[in-house]
């Protein structure tokens, strides 16, 4: 948990570094991909973590609730 705290730090240091140097006018498209590529990383993460639990019940009800979680973010991006 730490590493990923580091890492998320100096994701952020990165970011307000790229902020300086764009401007204004490119910081939305900066923010919107540093988060891009954060979400990306934690659903990588997150897939990992489920595939090693080994109760295949919870299993299910944890993917059940990632899929209805992430189907839910489709809607919101769809409108």
């Amino acid at each position: 948990m730490g590493a990923s705290k580091a890492e998320s730090d100096k994701h952020i240091r990165e970011l307000e570094e790229q902020l300086k140097k764009a401007g204004q006018a490119d910081a939305a498209l900066i923010e919107y991909k540093f988060y891009f590529t954060e979400m990306q990383d934690n659903v990588k993460s997150f897939i990992g973590v489920l595939d090693k639990i080994s109760d295949t019940e919870k299993k299910e009800k944890f993917k059940g609730a990632a899929v209805k979680f992430l189907n839910g973010i489709l809607e919101v991006l769809n409108k």
